[in-house]
């Protein structure tokens, strides 16, 4: 599997930042940037859980899943070789190194509860700004 990265974007992955917010105009790539580095660290830290969230679940699958280069792209490799399985019941990705990327959706502030306790070792939150304000707080 190869990624390949744009300068902005290898520097959101190498950082040792412990939050990055990635903002810019429509079609500059940040879904992408979401979706690799989900799966680089998937593929690199063994048992990480990745949380991708989405305001609401049509846009978590239409933008991670089966969009044009979505992690069914990107991961088949992967998916060909038996490291990576997608479950379609509760749109998980899991590798056979522990690995997990769930995506998730919190449409309304009341849904935040739905993740309290969830161990969640990597946070991606696409389109940050479509979210209130508690449910940032809530998920961090």
């Amino acid at each position: 599997m190869a990624i390949s990265l744009y300068p902005k974007q290898t520097a959101v992955l190498l950082t040792e930042a412990q939050e990055i917010l990635y903002g810019g105009a429509a079609g500059g790539a940040k879904s992408f940037c979401v979706r690799a580095l989900a799966l680089i660290h998937a593929i690199e830290v063994p048992g990480i859980q990745i949380a991708i969230f989405r305001r609401t679940y049509k846009e978590a699958l239409s933008t991670f899943v089966y969009t044009s280069g979505g992690l069914l792209e990107m991961g088949k490799d992967l998916i060909d070789q038996k490291l990576m399985k997608f479950n379609k019941s509760d749109a998980t990705f899991e590798f056979v190194n522990g690995s997990r990327i769930t995506l998730n959706h919190c449409q309304h502030a009341t849904d935040r509860y739905n993740f309290q306790g969830q161990e969640i070792h990597l946070l991606l939150m696409d389109e940050a700004t479509l979210f209130e304000k508690e449910v940032i707080q809530f998920l961090r």
